[in-house]
């Protein structure tokens, strides 16, 4: 019976939808989350320093 239960505990952990395989997936969205939330941070400071020039553009220059 313990060797049924530690077979599906194995299974949920490194199954191809398990839990490490979920907690992996999570943190890369986090970062990539992260990165667009600072990238929309940095361009509308850009953009506001540059509010009186309708016809600036922010460049990735800028960004980066």
């Amino acid at each position: 019976m313990l060797l049924i239960l530690a077979g599906v505990a194995i299974s949920t952990l490194k199954g191809d939808n398990g839990l490490l395989e979920k907690t992996q997936y999570s943190a890369e969205q986090m970062k990539v989350a992260k990165f667009k939330d600072e990238a929309g941070l940095a361009y509308m400071e850009i953009y506001s320093q540059n509010a009186q020039n309708q016809n600036y553009v922010v460049t990735l220059d800028e960004l980066i």
